[in-house]
């Protein structure tokens, strides 16, 4: 589980992950924000990404194997 605090809102996002055992937090920043059709020019500042990933042991299928990853987001209220 990752909880992302955001204290101007008092809200946390609750973000519970299966399959998935490592968590990538990024951010497009100016250059790539600009290549987003529905960002604005400065909206970048005020983005953060916070995804489950496999990227220290990435996941590699051989043909007729199946794999199955989970995300699930959740916002509650914090003080």
């Amino acid at each position: 589980m990752v909880a992302v605090l955001d204290h101007e809102k008092k809200r946390t996002f609750v973000i519970r992950k299966e399959g998935l055992p490592d968590v990538v937090v990024w951010n497009p920043w100016e250059k790539k924000s600009k290549s987003i059709v529905d960002f604005g020019d400065e909206e970048y500042k005020q983005m953060l990404c916070v995804d489950g990933a496999a990227v220290g042991k990435p996941i590699t299928l051989k043909p007729g194997e199946e794999w199955t990853g989970r995300l699930e987001l959740s916002v509650v209220p914090s003080t």
